[in-house]
């Protein structure tokens, strides 16, 4: 199941809260980020104007704490909140979702701001520029009584409730807390679990014989020929100090170990394994007491070997050649723990900015807040002792000048490389470029296509309809000279036509429907044709239907009343 995780870590000075400023607000070049991805993407909840954490801490604890704050005292404290990678939802590309606004957001601020006061929060940052998301928050340790004490506030006990109660507030995401009481070390549990390690680490370190280094002699020519009586006197007066300090620094060393072994056996009686580490301790102590007689005797033995260089030294003789191969041997040997010192710090902040390119914030914090420290604090006594001796400060202005020609390289190789990353990107910027082009072009003309299709088929519609239109009105003359001749026939040549019916009849009979809408009003039509003419249009044999209608239903009534008067007169002439 995913883990919720928190780490802190201290802010103590200005110059780490300023360089925490700096990266948390992408202000400094921070190789494992996305550029493009740190401004769209981040977010900062609290402190919206990136006021440095120095001055808000300051600001924050001149308003409510009246106890004077020591110069070495823990201002502000880091947190950093994430989970599992495997948590957060990803593309197809393996990209975090965006989880600005989200709930797991606001739950982790409102953790905070209820856990510390919501005033002691004092900035919120959101980060989805690297691998995972995370969350960096700026914690003011005031306490209830307006103290400020990061020791009360963050303590082994408060650090491991710390731990419990995030993972409740998480878990209704899904998360659950770390495995507890892991021996796993972090920055603020160090002094938890390494109590009896580093008891053991000082005792190991104490046991550790004196380096037995042979004091300087000038070279005689550097002697005032004099005063070489009162010269030997002194030199022999500063060999017999430096030989009586080292054998002090054995001495005091070696009670160092006994009472550091003694502590050691005393914690270690509470369990089974303190009782084996304590007896283990105690071989140590003796071994500390054999080095002790071991040093003393090689003191005097190195007194004996110095009193020999200075007596040949007085009478004019140069540095023995041993004396100077072993001094370079001294200087090259420290060099060497020198230079392995920092390759070791060099592979630790390199672990630290790969661990941050996969999203182990855990590790991070272990690894820059704890191991790195550790090492710079083991590094500053070897560079420090190495730098006392004229041939020493050579051999570091070497390392340093090697460090330089080493970063200078470095800078050079990611320079070509990120030269090559954006000629890369050039051209695949180019290369969408010309296939927009490309797309717009083919775009332009597809719809140049379609305009030139949509035209030719508005200008064939309009050609078919002005076909449809001719042809109509060909129909038309055609049907007006069919309905003119029908009627021409039926009223020229039918004799029975008496009235409007008897023609509207004869009319239907040669395929020519008539109809009367209104009184005096005629609309005559071919059958099955959509073409209607009003009696007024028509023009049978030339002249208008009325007229035509009239005179021939007139002609007609006026014959059959002259063969029905012939007809009634003959039968009056045969009844005679």
């Amino acid at each position: 199941m995913p883990q919720a995780i928190i780490r802190v870590a201290k802010i103590k000075t200005q110059g780490q809260a300023q360089g925490k400023t700096k990266h948390n607000y992408r202000l400094m070049n921070t190789p494992n980020a996305d550029p493009e991805r740190t401004a769209t993407l981040n977010q900062e909840l609290v402190n919206t104007a990136q006021l440095d954490y120095w001055s808000l801490a300051e600001q924050r604890i001149s308003e409510v704490v009246t106890r004077k704050v020591r110069d070495d005292q823990v201002r502000a404290m880091e947190l950093v909140l994430t989970a599992s990678p495997e948590w957060f939802k990803r593309d197809s590309t393996g990209q975090a979702e965006d989880v600005r606004g989200g709930k797991w957001v606001r739950d982790n601020l409102d953790f905070l701001q209820q856990k510390y006061g919501k005033e002691n929060v004092v900035s919120f940052t959101l980060h989805q520029d690297e691998k995972t998301p995370h969350i960096h928050a700026v914690v003011i340790p005031i306490t209830e009584k307006n103290r400020l004490s990061a020791d009360t506030l963050f303590n082994p006990k408060t650090l491991h409730q710390l731990q419990t109660e995030y993972a409740q507030a998480m878990a209704p995401h899904g998360l659950e807390r770390g495995v507890e009481g892991s021996r796993r070390q972090h920055r603020d549990m160090k002094q938890v679990y390494g109590r009896q390690e580093q008891a053991a680490a000082e005792l190991g370190s104490l046991a550790q014989p004196v380096a037995t280094m042979p004091p300087q002699a000038v070279q005689l020519g550097e002697v005032p020929l004099l005063g070489r009586d009162s010269w030997r006197e002194q030199e022999q007066a500063r060999i017999n100090a430096e030989l009586i300090r080292q054998v002090q620094e054995a001495n005091q060393r070696t009670e160092q170990a006994n009472q550091r072994a003694q502590e050691a056996i005393a914690q270690a009686l509470a369990s089974a394994e303190a009782q084996k580490r304590a007896e283990v301790l105690a071989r140590q102590l003796q071994v500390s007491e054999g080095l002790k007689q071991s040093n003393f005797e090689g003191m005097q033995k190195a007194q004996g070997q110095v009193n020999t260089v200075a007596m040949r030294l007085a009478g004019g003789e140069v540095v023995p050649a041993s004396f100077l191969d072993k001094g370079n041997r001294l200087l090259d040997e420290a060099t060497e723990r020198v230079r392995a010192g920092r390759e070791q710090l060099s592979k630790l902040r390199e672990q630290a900015d790969q661990a941050e390119k996969r999203g182990d914030y855990g590790l991070v914090a272990e690894i820059r807040y704890s191991k790195i420290q550790d090492q710079e604090a083991q590094n500053r006594p070897l560079e420090a002792n190495l730098a006392r001796f004229a041939g020493g400060k050579a051999r570091l202005a070497e390392l340093d000048a090697q460090e330089v020609r080493q970063e200078a390289e470095r800078v050079r190789a990611a320079a070509a490389q990120a030269e090559q990353a954006r000629l890369a990107q050039l051209a695949a910027q180019q290369a969408q470029a010309e296939q927009a082009r490309l797309a717009r072009i083919a775009e332009q003309e597809a719809r140049e296509q379609q305009t030139r299709l949509a035209a030719q088929q508005a200008a064939e519609k309009v050609r078919q309809e002005a076909i449809r239109q001719e042809n109509a009105a060909k129909a038309r003359v055609q049907e007006q000279g069919q309905i003119e001749h029908v009627s021409r026939e039926i009223l020229t040549k039918n004799p029975h036509i008496f009235n409007l019916d008897h023609f509207t009849k004869a009319a239907e009979r040669a395929g020519i429907t008539v109809q009367n809408p209104q009184k005096g009003q005629l609309v005559l039509q071919v059958k099955g044709s959509e073409h209607e003419f009003k009696h007024q249009e028509l023009k049978p044999g030339g002249e208008d239907f009325s007229a035509l209608f009239q005179r021939q239903v007139k002609g007609n009534h006026e014959r059959w009343d002259r063969e029905q008067a012939r007809n009634r007169s003959q039968d009056r002439e045969m009844g005679d």
